[in-house]
């Protein structure tokens, strides 16, 4: 309803359903597909790593939650 205006698609209403869609398909045929295109996606960006700092390594979270455990037994 937004390409056409609203007395061209009074015909269709009373038309059977397979008329309809061949309607539709021979529409469908003459679209032009590039203009319905969007932009090409751009290259992925590997991920930055940080640099090691030797001051704040990494610890994991399993590793500190055991050593939690271990302090709290008596």
């Amino acid at each position: 309803m937004i390409a056409l205006p609203l007395l061209i698609w009074h015909p269709f209403a009373q038309m059977p359903v397979a008329a309809f869609a061949e309607s539709l398909k021979a529409w469908a045929t003459q679209v032009d597909l590039k203009r319905c295109s969007c932009s090409p996606r751009g290259t992925k960006e590997l991920a930055k790593k940080e640099p090691f700092d030797p001051k704040h390594p990494y610890v994991a979270t399993a590793r500190l939650l055991k050593q939690k455990e271990n302090r709290r037994l008596p």
